[in-house]
């Protein structure tokens, strides 16, 4: 032993034997322990390789046997230890595996089953394009197998074509990464099939495709269902279109509406627009008839009918279609309302071609003339009422007839023959024959023969218009006597009445004897026909000379000494009357025709409500005259003095007349006219006409007037009969004409687009030098033609059709209008006005004088303004005077209207042109 710190170094000897005996000892202790402790490692070892080792030996086992696919392995779990709980725990992992084997099994037999069993396409191609699984029906239709089909392409299976039309769409869905549907055609022996193909790819767990998959059913029926469907209801959809008809369906409960197209072409509705609601299409509706719509609909309701109805729309742009609408109602099995079904059919044209038939049927059963309407053959098919009242036949006796019942036996074949051969090449046939009416007397007709034609052109039928003539044709036979008398009153006219006069002046000489001469003229006549028309007038001018005549006849039967011979009566002209008094005292003669004129006042003309009065002035043989010339013009001046006497009275001519006898004669009032041109005294005044549909001003009609060298202005009653005497009327015209250019052109540059009518003398109608002023004068006025309306009578267009027609479409070529005056009341036909190319028909006053108390005149204005309407005439109604005329009118649908109720002729303009209030006051236009 050593210690450093004492320095010391001890030694110590033992025995060895003594000194190992203790490690001999651990040695022994240690090989003892080491024994115990193997023997106790191997009992452990065994306990642990049996209780342990074994075990999990027998687990592993298992599981190598489960991995072979022996889900029937099963561990004894009697131990309670953790191994016990491994073995148990495997021995559920067993029993599950096993149950989702079978699971699995099943659901893939099930699979199996389904592919196989399905009537689609099922098959699965890797990223080339080879088959890696196939369903029975693909096997099927390609009469293979899964094993064939492994590691074959569509290029093994269809064409070429085909083949890449598959592979394209399996590229798109690899490309794309999500399912997509295609149809697909396959050429088959048995045909081409064609597939709606749902592809879409297999992914793995990166989302990598490796793989697509595709399910693919055959539509080849449906498609053709399909097409056969579409060719259907494309052909509903043609037939629906042509029959003009839709179908509709209203889902009650849930309010829509389901439209076909048909219908929403004829609402003019586009279907992303429409609201497809019942109230939506009562939008539609015309805002008068939807009530009676929606009154329709809710009877439809209450009763469970059917309803059928005729009805208006409104399109978006405004436009109104009439049309017809069925349906009926689908209750529940409690009557509740469902389902209506219906359709609509557009049935504008119809109704359009019903009206416009209606108005022609008017027309004809109205017309004045005779009407008949034949087959190709000759056979009657139709007559108006007219040719009943004429001929005497019944339409139950004549339909079926030719007209060869009609026959005067007087007409020559040579006649028939051209008739014939002229109305069967399409041209119309005209002349004037002598027809024999049931009762066999006759009657002279003015004939107009039209063929007509069908769609394709075929003469199917011939119209025939015949003009009564035999009042004129009779006068032509009496021509002798005519020759000598006034036709309208069928007293002596002027030239036969001074032959009479100067015949017994001649035969009695200037022995003492004396005569009176005596001119009556009508005061203020204008007055009546203004109102009234010349109709009117006319027929007053008639009635006045039979009291003429009738007087003087009493006067002198009554004391036929008194008188040397029979008072001599005769219509000078116009309104004017002269009465010869042979043998007669200047006192006794001026009592004469006092009583006359006393006789006329008292004179009631019960169509006008009214009495005129006369002017007389009296002139005597031989004091005043030895010849009728002298009488005349002396008679004249006294009758222009009692006028200005203030009229209503009888005036003896006396010296100081020596001045009216001059100023009035007719040589003297040509003079005043030329006198009145020259001096520029000739202008014209504006008479309004009120537009019915705008309740505007926009046109006016400009009438002639004189100012007198003393300032008085003079209507054209007082000059234009002298100047049409004289042939000097369209002198007149000429300075109308173009300062009513004047003014439209003054308008016009102010920015008032005025039109203006012109009245034309029939005179003019055929003068070429006045075309060419027209022409000459629009140009130098700046006139717009377009607002120029020229005004020609219907008598003097009817009087020679044929040279107003020439000049009508002369001047319209320069783009003025022309109107018809005073239509109706002469020889009225449509024939005529439809060759002739007027613009507008002003309806004679007579007709509207007193249209509201008149049924007759409405019938007949309504006729004529429906009538104008189809020809796309614009109608004019002449001496409105109140306002339920004027409402009247406008419900008519006329166009315009023209009265004092609307403005008196001045001679400015309504300032502006403005408009009317709908509800007129009687004095006048407003503005």
């Amino acid at each position: 032993m050593c210690l450093p710190e004492l320095g010391w170094t001890l030694l110590v000897e033992i025995d060895s034997s003594e000194a190992f005996f203790p490690l001999s000892r651990i040695g022994w202790s240690a090989a003892i322990t080491a024994l115990v402790v193997a023997l106790l490692t191997g009992l452990l070892f065994i306990v642990f390789h049996r209780r342990v080792v074994l075990k999990l030996q027998a687990v592993a086992n298992a599981a190598a046997e489960i991995a072979k696919g022996d889900y029937d392995t099963n561990l004894k779990d009697g131990a309670s230890d953790e191994i016990g709980e491994i073995t148990r725990a495997f021995n559920e992992m067993a029993r599950q595996i096993k149950e989702r084997g079978r699971s699995l099994a099943e659901s893939e037999r099930r699979l199996k089953s389904i592919l196989d069993n399905s009537s689609a396409l099922v098959y699965m191609k890797d990223l080339e394009g080879r088959y890696v699984f196939v369903n029975r029906e693909f096997e099927l239709l390609f009469r293979t197998s899964l094993e064939q089909m492994d590691g074959r392409t569509n290029h093994d299976l269809l064409p070429k074509e085909a083949a890449d039309s598959l592979k394209e769409n399996d590229s798109i869905v690899l490309a794309r990464r999500t399912n997509l549907e295609f149809e697909e055609s396959l050429p088959l022996p048995g045909g081409v099939r064609t597939y709606i193909s749902m592809k879409f790819p297999l992914l793995s767990e990166e989302g990598v495709p490796y793989a697509v998959c595709c399910i693919s059913t055959d539509i080849t029926e449906r498609k053709r269902v399909d097409t056969a469907l579409r060719k259907s209801e494309e052909r509903l959809r043609k037939a629906q279109e042509l029959a003009r008809m839709g179908s509709w369906e209203w889902d009650i409960p849930e309010n829509t509406l389901w439209w076909s197209d048909e219908i929403y072409r004829i609402f003019g509705l586009n279907p992303k627009e429409f609201g497809a609601t019942y109230e939506a299409f009562l939008e539609s509706v015309h805002p008068d008839d939807r009530e009676f719509v929606k009154l329709s609909v809710e009877r439809s309701f209450h009763h469970n009918k059917p309803y059928s109805i005729d009805h208006r729309i409104v399109r978006p742009d405004g436009t109104v279609r009439i049309v017809h609408e069925e349906a009926e109602l689908l209750t529940d099995p409690q009557g509740r309302p469902l389902r209506m079904i219906g359709t609509v059919q557009d049935l504008t044209e119809q109704k359009t071609a019903e009206f416009e038939q209606r108005k022609l049927s008017a027309v004809l059963e109205h017309s004045v003339n005779l009407l008949f309407i034949t087959d190709r053959d000759g056979a009657i098919q139709y007559v108006n009422p007219t040719f009943e009242l004429v001929t005497g036949y019944t339409k139950e006796e004549i339909i079926g007839q030719t007209p060869r019942v009609l026959s005067s036996g007087e007409a020559t074949n040579a006649l028939y023959q051209e008739l014939w051969k002229t109305i069967l090449s399409g041209r119309t046939w005209r002349s004037t024959l002598k027809n024999r009416k049931r009762n066999g007397t006759y009657y002279w007709a003015n004939s107009v023969i039209t063929p007509i034609r069908d769609e394709k052109g075929q003469i199917t039928h011939f119209l025939a218009v015949q003009e009564d003539v035999t009042e004129k044709m009779m006068n032509e036979e009496r021509l002798n006597y005519l020759a000598g008398h006034d036709e309208l009153t069928g007293l002596m006219n002027r030239s036969r009445f001074i032959e009479e006069a100067e015949a017994w002046m001649l035969k009695s000489g200037p022995k003492g004897v004396s005569a009176a001469l005596s001119i009556i003229d009508m005061d203020q006549l204008k007055v009546l026909y203004d109102p009234f028309g010349h109709g009117a007038g006319d027929e007053y001018l008639r009635r006045l000379g039979n009291v003429l005549k009738d007087l003087l006849e009493r006067e002198y039967g009554t004391d036929p000494s008194a008188f040397v011979s029979r008072p001599l009566l005769s219509r000078l002209s116009g309104d004017e009357f002269a009465v010869f008094i042979p043998g007669i005292a200047p006192e006794r003669g001026m009592e004469l025709i006092e009583s006359i004129r006393a006789k006329v006042e008292g004179f009631y003309f019960a169509e006008a409500s009214s009495s005129l009065t006369v002017s007389a002035g009296l002139a005597f043989y031989p004091d005043h005259g030895l010849h009728m010339k002298e009488l005349l013009s002396k008679a004249d001046a006294a009758m222009y003095r009692a006028k200005e006497l203030g009229r209503n009275r009888a005036h003896a001519y006396r010296p100081e007349d020596q001045d009216l006898e001059k100023m009035h004669s007719r040589l003297a009032w040509k003079e005043r006219i030329f006198k009145g041109i020259r001096e520029d005294r000739f202008v014209p005044w504006f008479q309004p006409l009120l537009d019915l549909k705008t309740y505007g001003i926009s046109h006016y009609e400009a009438l002639a007037r004189l100012v007198s060298e003393d300032g008085k202005v003079l209507l054209p009653g007082a000059f234009i009969d002298i100047a049409e005497r004289f042939g000097i009327v369209g002198l007149i015209d000429r300075v109308i004409i173009e300062k009513t250019m004047r003014a439209q052109a003054e308008e016009m540059k102010a920015g008032r687009n005025l039109s203006f009518g012109m009245n034309l003398s029939g005179k003019d109608l055929g003068d070429a030098e006045l075309l060419d002023f027209i022409k000459r004068k629009i140009r130098e006025t700046g006139a717009e033609p377009e607002m120029l309306v020229f005004e020609i009578t219907e008598t003097a267009a009817i009087g020679d059709l044929e040279k107003a027609i020439r000049f009508v479409k002369s001047l319209k070529e320069t783009g003025c209008r022309f109107s018809l005056d005073d239509f109706g009341v002469g020889f009225t036909s449509f024939t005529y006005l439809k060759e002739m190319p007027v613009d507008y028909i002003k309806i004679d006053g007579s007709f509207i004088r007193k249209l509201d108390e008149n049924p007759d005149d409405q019938v007949l204005v309504k006729a004529m303004t429906e009538m104008a309407r189809g020809l796309r005439i614009k109608t004019i109604a002449e001496f409105v005077e109140n306002e339920k005329t004027l409402s009247i009118l406008s419900s008519f649908g006329v166009d315009y209207a023209q009265g004092y109720l609307i403005g008196k002729p001045s001679p400015g303009l309504v300032p502006g042109g403005k408009a009317r209030k709908k509800k007129p006051v009687a004095t006048g236009v407003s503005g």
